[in-house]
C-alpha cells in the first residue's frame, strides 16, 4: 500500500443551527429489559452482559439519544455521511451497503432515505436499531461481530464503521474485524472506517489525569488506545486493499463553539462517565466522586477550548487481491 493520501481540512466551521432530519427509534422503555438476561440494570443504566462481549457503554434511551448527537455532530463538522467515492455508485441504484455497529442506526436510515433504490443492512450486537418503523430498503440483523458476519463473501459495495473503538480488542481489530469487513466487500468495493484520537487538544492537567484513567480501565479490557494509528496497519496486512485515503476533522468541543459543541462535550462527559462503575473498581473512586470529577473536567475543556481529531479511512478493494486467510 503506497502512501496515505489525505483531503484533511483543519478548519472549524461556525454552526448556526442544530441538524434536521432527525429519526426516531423505538424507545426502550417500551421494550422488556428487565427479565432478557442479556442485560443487567448498573446504576439505573441498562447494560450487555454476554460472553466474548466487551462493549461497555449503557444500551439505554439515553444511549440512543448521545449516538444520534453524535452522528448529528460528525454530519456537520464532515459536511457528509461519508467519504469514499461512492455517491454515483449508491444514486445508480441497487447498490448494497453495510452498516457495521449500526446502533440507533441514524447514519443507516438517512443513507437508506437519501438513495431509496439502494439497498441498506445494519448490524448490531443489541437491537438499539428500529424494528419497525423504516424505510423499505433497510434490513437489520442483530448479530456479535467476533462471531463473523452473516455473509457469503463479496456481497456488499460500500461497508461503512464508525466509533468502534470500544467494541473490540486490537487482536480483534487485526485478526477478525477487519479480515471480516474486507470478506464481504465485492472487488471494486469501497471500505470506510471512522475513528476519533483518544486524546484532546490542550488538555489541562484534570483532564489529562481524567483521561489517564479512563485510558487504564481500557487498556484493561484489550482495547487500542492508539486506533487511529494502527488502522492504516491494519488495513494493509489484510492485502486486498488499494491505496488508503483519509479525511481529518477537527471537532471543537465546548460552548466557545455554539450549541452543536456544547452538546458534544456533553456527549464526551456522558461516554466517560459510563466509567463510573469501573473507575471505582480500579482506583477506588466513588461513583458520585467521578461524576463530580466529571463536571470539573467539562468546566476545564471548555475552558481551553478542547478538540478532538476525526478520522475517515477509506480505500478500494482489489479486483485481484485475495483475501488473508483468518486461520
Amino acid at each position: 500500500m503506497g502512501a496515505h493520501q489525505s483531503r484533511s481540512r483543519h478548519h472549524i466551521r461556525k454552526e448556526k443551527r442544530l441538524p434536521v432530519n432527525s429519526v426516531s427509534t423505538d424507545s426502550y422503555a417500551s421494550r422488556d429489559a428487565n427479565i432478557n438476561p442479556m442485560y443487567k440494570v448498573i446504576d439505573g443504566r441498562r447494560y450487555l452482559v454476554s460472553h466474548n462481549v466487551i462493549y461497555r457503554l449503557p444500551i439505554d434511551d439515553t444511549e440512543v439519544d448521545r449516538l444520534h448527537l453524535q452522528h448529528y455532530t460528525y454530519r456537520y463538522y464532515y459536511g457528509s455521511n461519508y467519504s469514499a467515492p461512492v455517491e454515483e455508485l449508491l444514486k445508480n441504484g441497487r447498490a448494497r451497503v453495510l452498516d457495521v455497529g449500526c446502533g440507533a442506526a441514524t447514519w443507516l436510515l438517512e443513507m437508506a432515505t437519501e438513495y431509496p433504490t439502494s439497498f441498506f443492512t445494519g448490524i448490531d450486537i443489541s437491537p438499539m436499531f428500529p424494528t419497525e418503523i423504516k424505510p423499505k430498503n433497510v434490513h437489520f440483523i442483530q448479530r456479535n461481530v467476533i462471531d463473523g458476519l452473516p455473509f457469503p463473501d463479496e456481497t456488499f459495495d460500500f461497508v461503512f464503521m464508525r466509533m468502534m473503538y470500544l467494541s473490540f480488542t486490537a487482536d480483534q481489530w487485526e485478526n477478525v474485524i477487519v479480515r471480516e469487513l474486507s470478506r464481504v466487500l465485492k472487488p471494486g468495493g469501497w471500505l470506510e472506517l471512522m475513528e476519533c484520537d483518544q486524546t484532546l487538544t490542550d488538555m489541562g492537567p484534570l483532564t489529562a489525569d481524567y483521561a489517564d484513567k479512563a485510558s487504564g480501565i481500557l487498556e484493561d479490557w484489550g482495547i487500542p488506545m492508539n486506533l487511529t494509528e494502527m488502522i492504516p496497519d491494519y488495513m494493509d496486512s489484510v492485502g486486498c486493499f488499494e491505496e488508503l485515503a483519509s479525511e481529518t476533522r477537527q471537532i471543537p468541543i465546548g460552548t466557545w463553539e455554539g450549541n452543536l459543541s456544547q452538546m458534544y462535550l456533553d456527549n464526551v462527559a456522558a461516554a466517560y462517565q459510563t466509567l463510573r462503575t469501573a473507575v471505582g473498581s480500579k482506583y477506588n473512586i466513588s461513583a458520585e466522586k467521578w461524576d463530580e470529577i466529571t463536571q470539573e473536567v467539562k468546566r476545564e475543556i471548555n475552558e481551553r477550548r478542547c478538540s478532538v481529531q476525526s478520522t475517515r479511512f477509506y480505500a478500494q478493494k482489489k479486483d485481484t487481491g485475495k483475501l488473508m486467510s483468518l486461520e
